[in-house]
């Protein structure tokens, strides 16, 4: 069950990746709980969702030269709590 909170307020996120969801889902989750969806990995992202092991994208890679967080869908769940 997703909460609606402003944890995310301020917060950048975009994902990669086959995904268990349309992206369109986990854009609203992010716009409803305060947070920016981003498409493109900058310098000024939060973190990048990416829940395949072993998988590298072009945005996993350049998240890796910012040193911006990848983290689990279900790990970005457990923050909205």
């Amino acid at each position: 069950e997703v909460k609606f909170t402003d944890k995310l307020e301020g917060k950048s996120i975009c994902i990669t990746g086959a995904l268990d969801w349309p992206r369109e889902f986990y854009k609203k989750v992010i716009e409803m709980n305060g947070g920016k969806f981003a498409t493109s990995v900058t310098k000024n992202l939060s973190f990048l969702i990416c829940d395949q092991h072993n998988f590298m994208s072009s945005k996993i890679t350049k998240a890796k030269e910012l040193n911006i967080p990848i983290i689990k869908f279900k790990d970005f769940m457990n923050m909205l709590k």
